[in-house]
């Protein structure tokens, strides 16, 4: 009998906390870590805003939630998902729907990585 090994992805986020800082630095703890949240939503909201695009293949619609993460995250300091969200968009430039599936994939990886990175950072804020 043949064993077969199965190989997931290990990649992580990558959180560079000073942007966060920069933004929470003027902050009570409190204010601070409602900023996160309101951080945190946004994200969540734009990475499902991105895959509804993509899922009913609304490029333009994916595209422009793209942008928005890639702003979004070099903003406050997530520079894989930044990467991979242009890697994404690079991908639907050259309709390539094998590669645009595995990015798409890795982007909402990375994106539920970062959300996890940031509620890690709002934890040990309390």
């Amino acid at each position: 009998m043949e064993h077969v090994k199965l190989n997931l992805p290990d990649e992580h986020s990558c959180l560079d906390i000073k942007p966060l800082l920069s933004i929470c630095r003027n902050l009570a703890v409190p204010q601070a870590a409602e900023l996160l949240c309101r951080e945190m939503q946004q994200l969540a909201d734009l990475l499902t805003e991105c895959q509804q695009g993509y899922q009913k293949a609304e490029y333009c619609l994916t595209r422009q939630k793209l942008e928005e993460i890639e702003a979004f995250s070099k903003l406050i300091g997530l520079p894989v998902l930044e990467r991979v969200a242009r890697d994404v968009q690079n991908c639907i430039e050259v309709y390539d729907p094998v590669a645009l599936s595995g990015t798409m994939s890795r982007l909402l990886r990375m994106g539920e990585q970062s959300l996890t990175a940031i509620w890690d950072l709002q934890d040990r804020m309390h």
